[in-house]
């Protein structure tokens, strides 16, 4: 495994590192926010809206207002999160277009869920950077496709947003970090057929 792509790859190798640490400490915020979200939820909806009390009000309206805190916390970990793995994604590709001058040459390496990692790099890295571009044009067939083998994990949303976090998901990135080595290691093969 030798090459400029290869190289990139090796020098980076702390910032895919610590990119996917940023991803993995944001999400445990996030999923921390989000058990606190559900348990006011399911307090406000045990209480309902009829025959509150007077005194009981304003600490009703206070969980309201932590709530919506909540919500909007959660949107912009999302945010975060989606930037962070993003740029994972960007350095993934970056290695692939260095190493192979494009996808066309580059193996397809593993399969997952019926994708080719290499596609999933590509195409996820694209829409990521992209993705408020939906909104004029379709998405491409590799996300229609993914949204309809995976409506979950792919779902069609408006406003469009970043699904770069779920595809290092589809990956096992997220589960598995030395999956990452893997892929890189397999995408920089020289004289791999894409057919």
């Amino acid at each position: 495994m030798d090459g400029a792509g290869s190289d990139f790859v090796a020098k980076v190798q702390s910032v895919i590192w610590n990119s996917l640490s940023s991803i993995l400490e944001l999400q445990g915020q996030r999923d921390k926010i989000n058990e606190h979200r559900v348990e006011l939820q399911a307090t406000l909806d045990a209480i309902g809206t009829s025959n509150i009390p007077q005194h009981m009000i304003e600490g009703i309206e206070r969980s309201r207002f932590k709530l919506s805190a909540n919500e909007r916390s959660i949107e912009i970990y999302d945010i975060a999160i989606n930037i962070a793995a993003g740029s994972l994604l960007q350095l993934a590709r970056q290695a692939i277009s260095m190493q192979h001058k494009g996808r066309a040459r580059c193996p397809r390496g593993r399969r997952v869920s019926g994708f080719d990692v290499r596609d999933l790099i590509w195409y996820g890295r694209n829409q990521s950077m992209h993705y408020e571009q939906e909104l004029e044009k379709p998405t491409g067939p590799f996300f229609k496709k993914l949204e309809k083998d995976l409506p979950v994990q792919f779902p069609r949303r408006v406003p469009a947003a970043s699904h770069a976090k779920a595809i290092l998901d589809l990956l096992g990135w997220t589960s598995c970090p030395s999956l990452i080595e893997q892929d890189m290691h397999d995408l920089m093969q020289h004289g791999a057929s894409a057919l």
